[in-house]
């Protein structure tokens, strides 16, 4: 399907290290030619793949300086603010250098997308937004990493989900919180995976191989129980299984667990063909967060579970209820997806699904089959096209009344 020019209002760029730029990468990386990215913040990831881009990331020179040097950082952010006319000051954005960087532009796009983790990321797109000319624009909420959405404390993310054409929510949660604040047309969008489903067949030989992927959030400072109950629970499934493997793959390896360790292969970030082999290597997969109620992750969902269920892996995972992983986990076939609350659970699910090789090749059939349905990246980038592109219209039909 084609997509109308577009704007790409967000954060980061397209970064293998953060579930939300892996899905729009699926979703929209066969549309680079109609795309502007304007981005604003290049840490993570840069621009160095992407066909047309307003990177307005003015670095984080004397911005996350320390004590006691945090006087200095100020002075000297203050003094580039002064003299080198960056792309924000105070907050608000450099109209006048994005319309010269969008003369450069040769795209005029008619309508915008626009996602965002929290108010502060809601500012700068409505800055963005409005310097484009308020064009017609699709809302897609991933995450919330805000306690309490109102329009006294995240004003931001207020105004956009109250003007968006469209907003499209991860889960039911976050779609609840959309409508409450103002939100008119809303709905349900799940994530999607560019990985094959290609049923598996005979169980993996031995010994048992349990994989754990992606961010492990351990700089959030929260509880999580997943990840206690994993260790918890270790010791009891090396002594069933012996060999047994913990198998890792992604960015944050330096939040793992130090007695975890011994038993766990490292594998890093790995390219796309490489994580799906990984994946078919392992008996299963294990989500080792939790994003309890009380804490600002409640919304969250990672990215990594529909690409375990793709690859045919029974999935296990530890959270409390009203959450995202919950949610999801109240949907999904019995058969190859389950909630565990303890360690005695814990193992007793693994030996359910490890234990008889036809249980797990009934279990790994169920992952697929509900995967090919539930994720599959075409139908998710037509959905979304069909939004982005009746945007435009109404602006097109608009102009010319």
């Amino acid at each position: 399907m084609t997509l109308s020019p577009t704007f790409l209002i967000y954060r980061t760029g397209f970064a293998p290290t953060n579930g939300t730029s892996v899905q729009m990468q699926r979703m929209f990386g066969s549309a680079d030619e109609s795309l502007v990215h304007l981005m604003w913040d290049q840490r993570e990831a840069g621009d160095q793949s992407i066909r047309w881009v307003i990177n307005t990331d003015d670095g984080d020179f004397g911005l996350y300086w320390k004590f006691p040097f945090i006087r200095l950082g100020r002075i000297l952010r203050n003094l580039k603010e002064s003299f080198f006319h960056p792309w924000w000051k105070s907050g608000q954005l450099n109209s006048s250098r994005l319309r010269k960087a969008m003369a450069l532009v040769p795209l005029r796009p008619r309508q915008a997308y626009i996602n965002f983790f929290n108010e502060a990321d809601a500012a700068r797109a409505c800055e963005l937004w409005k310097a484009t000319g308020c064009p017609p624009f699709v809302l897609h909420i991933l995450d919330i990493f805000d306690s309490e959405l109102s329009e006294t404390c995240t004003p931001n993310i207020t105004f956009l989900a109250r003007n968006a054409n469209h907003v499209l929510c991860l889960n039911r949660l976050i779609e609840r919180e959309m409508q409450r604040i103002g939100a008119v047309e809303t709905s349900l969008f799940s994530l999607c995976s560019d990985l094959e489903p290609i049923p598996r067949g005979k169980s993996p030989s031995a010994p048992l191989k349990i994989i754990i992927s992606g961010a492990l959030y351990s700089n959030f400072n929260v509880e999580n129980k997943a990840m206690n109950l994993l260790l918890e629970a270790w010791p009891q499934v090396a002594r069933a299984f012996p060999g047994a493997e913990l198998h890792y793959s992604g960015a944050a390896s330096w939040g793992l667990p130090e007695e975890l360790r011994p038993y766990i292969r490292d594998h890093g970030l790995l390219d796309t063909a490489a994580y799906r082999k990984l994946l078919r290597s392992c008996h299963m997969a294990y989500v080792p967060v939790s994003h309890l109620q009380h804490t600002t992750l409640r919304y969250s969902f990672p990215s990594r579970i529909p690409d375990y269920l793709v690859c045919g892996l029974p999935v296990i995972a530890c959270t409390g209820e009203n959450t995202g992983i919950h949610e999801f986990f109240q949907t999904t076939p019995h058969e190859c997806t389950r909630l565990v609350s303890t360690a005695e659970d814990f193992l007793a699910t693994v030996q359910e699904f490890a234990n008889d090789s036809t249980d797990w090749e009934k279990a790994s059939r169920a992952a697929t089959d509900y995967a090919k349905e539930a994720f599959a990246v075409e139908s998710a980038r037509k959905i979304l096209f069909n939004y982005l592109n009746a945007a435009g219209d109404l602006r097109e039909i608009g102009m010319k009344n």
